[in-house]
């Protein structure tokens, strides 16, 4: 996407070499913490949550209300937890557990760099490993898993509509072959039931990132436009002569325009950036 800015500068440069219209940045200007992007992965994280817990009450042999997903599942009885791992930008990354001990299970595999999730990412095949504590297929990750409560488990890979791996389903048991037929079948439903949400996920966080790309084009944009008029107030100048400071600035400086813009707006006013960003463009919000 091309950088926005103002109308085509004048091929000519001021006459005289004017001093730099501002310093290099000094000091960070304050920006919104929260981001499209950000709230998006919060939404599917959340869903994931309530689903993965609904799954582990079923595993447990809770049906109907009882297995209310609100209510935080216990791990002492036989199931550690359930988790979902995605590849987001080819890094794993857990987005949903049932709980923390799940979900500290998955770290440990990630840190290792291999694992039965890991490998059901990368080739869509699904595995259930009885004994992990003895099984060696992974380097040290099984007998790590074993050591922290998860003694067999059952990896089951969601694929998307090119049959390509795009999420893991696993549910660790605190016992040796501690996963019937019925519980695994569980488990492989839950895969079927997530493969629509991980699909709506990535949907949902395309969606997004270009929501936040067009938001920080409209806001770079307003801030330029901004600091042209503080340089145009301030010099004497008209729009295209400072357009052209600005940008000399930025080479000077090897810093990006709309930062050297930001820099100049910041300093005359701080509470101008932030109110430049915050509306109508961010008012979404709230």
């Amino acid at each position: 996407m091309d950088t926005a800015r103002p109308s085509a500068p004048s091929s000519t440069e001021p006459d005289d070499p004017a001093t730099p219209t501002t310093p290099p940045l000094r000091r960070p200007v304050p920006t919104d913490d929260r981001s499209a992007t950000e709230e998006a992965a919060d939404i599917v994280s959340e869903f994931l949550d309530r689903q993965t817990t609904r799954a582990h009450w079923l595993l447990l042999g809770h049906r109907g209300p009882e297995a209310d997903p609100a209510r935080r599942p216990p791990i002492d009885t036989g199931i550690l937890g359930v988790a979902v791992t995605m590849g987001l930008d080819g890094i794993p990354s857990t987005v949903g557990s049932s709980t923390g001990a799940a979900r500290e299970i998955d770290e440990v595999q990630y840190e290792i760099g291999q694992g039965p999730c890991l490998h059901g990412l990368r080739t869509g095949e699904g595995r259930y490993v009885p004994d992990l504590g003895h099984d060696d297929r992974w380097g040290p990750y099984g007998p790590e898993a074993a050591r922290r409560g998860a003694r067999s488990c059952l990896s089951m890979p969601v694929l998307d509509d090119g049959d390509r791996p795009v999420a893991v389903v696993k549910v660790y048991a605190t016992e040796v072959d501690g996963l019937d037929d019925e519980q695994r079948g569980i488990g492989s439903r839950l895969a079927h039931e997530i493969a629509g949400s991980i699909g709506l996920a990535h949907a949902l966080a395309g969606a997004a990132s270009e929501l936040d790309t067009r938001i920080e084009v409209m806001n770079t944009r307003r801030v330029i436009d901004l600091a042209l008029g503080v340089v145009m107030h301030r010099d004497g100048v008209g729009p295209d002569d400072a357009f052209a400071r600005l940008r000399r600035d930025s080479q000077d400086y090897n810093v990006k325009l709309r930062d050297v813009a930001r820099a100049l707006v910041y300093g005359i006013a701080p509470d101008a950036v932030e109110t430049v960003e915050a509306a109508p463009y961010r008012s979404r919000r709230g």
